[in-house]
């Protein structure tokens, strides 16, 4: 039985020590990664915690993107000089995503849209907008447009979340997201001791130049805990979204991939996609009716994260959306 203690005593304190080497060593690298990767933008306090925002090019009305879930202005790096190129465009993070703070509140649509607003004021951004949802950022889009109508000229929703989804898409296909918002919540808890750090593999979407900048972030537990809270706020969210009022006749520009949701068969391959993106299909039909001044452009290469794998089509969305503006 002494040696049996003396063994157990051992292994609680082996334990130990590799947990506190494990804060020491995410303490170190998370220091060593906010001297390596500055932002690219600039901080702006919105009452008790900053968010990043980077607005680049001239002109009006500015194009503002809104992320979908998991994302932030570093995925739309390659794009934006492409979007400048049309008028000014400013991207942001949402609360605890790349370099923004954490806001301590939960991530629904409303609070998020609350959030955008407020970025925007602080750093005086001033109004006519055009909006550029994409994913979980079409139901923000959404909040932002019927809260502030007057500032809103014109929207892009580049797959973007539809408030049914999560009623509509197959039983087994929404379970696989769940498992997905559980591995998230794991994530975020082992953050604090830097295991996310050494196994958080590269993005399928990035260049190889924004793949360390990536991982630096997605070492941070805020990451996940932002991303937790989109997922398990989903429901709300999209409740939310449903009770926004339609946009009339302001120029609307819908995103949509023809297999867009095969970008999720990293969580289960075995996911019914092709009933999944039939279904997909008709709620981003039903998305172009929000506006009696739309159109729907369809991709054929790409996936869910269509300003990834297909910007061209991204593009021809905003060029239809600010040419429409132009005749107005």
């Amino acid at each position: 039985m002494r040696r049996l203690h003396v063994l157990l005593l051992a292994m609680f304190g082996g334990f130990v020590t590799l947990l506190a080497i494990g804060l020491i060593y995410q303490s170190q690298a998370a220091a060593r990664d906010e001297e390596s990767y500055p932002p690219s933008g600039r901080m702006v306090d919105v009452g008790g915690y900053a968010l990043h925002i980077q607005c680049e090019g001239d002109g009006s009305p500015t194009i503002v993107v809104e992320s979908g879930s998991g994302t932030w202005s570093l995925m739309w790096a390659d794009l934006l000089p492409r979007m400048t190129e049309r008028s000014r465009t400013c991207v942001y993070d949402r609360a605890g995503y790349g370099w923004s703070e954490s806001s301590g509140e939960p991530h629904t649509a409303i609070n998020s849209a609350d959030d955008l607003r407020a970025v925007l004021t602080s750093a005086q951004i001033t109004p006519p907008y055009v909006l550029v949802g994409h994913s979980y950022g079409g139901w923000v889009v959404r909040v932002f447009q019927d809260r502030y109508p007057d500032e809103v000229v014109g929207v892009v929703l580049a797959e973007a979340s539809h408030p049914e989804q999560w009623v509509r898409l197959p039983a087994s296909f929404i379970a696989g997201a769940n498992r997905q918002a559980q591995a998230l919540n794991v994530m975020g808890g082992l953050a604090v001791f830097g295991l996310p750090r050494l196994i958080v593999p590269d993005d399928p979407y990035l260049s190889d130049a924004l793949q360390p900048i990536y991982r630096a972030a997605m070492g941070l537990g805020r990451s996940y805990e932002a991303l937790g809270s989109e997922f398990a706020q989903a429901v709300l969210s999209g409740q939310q979204a449903a009770q926004t009022s339609d946009f009339g006749d302001k120029p609307l520009a819908v995103i949509s991939a023809e297999n867009s949701l095969q970008a999720f068969a990293v969580i289960d391959p075995n996911l019914p996609f092709d009933e999944a993106n039939q279904v997909w299909r008709t709620l981003q039909e039903e998305l172009a009716q929000l506006s009696t001044n739309s159109v729907h452009l369809v991709s054929t290469r790409g996936d869910h994260y269509i300003h990834a794998t297909d910007p061209d089509l991204v593009l021809a969305g905003l060029d239809w959306v600010m040419d429409a503006l132009e005749r107005e």
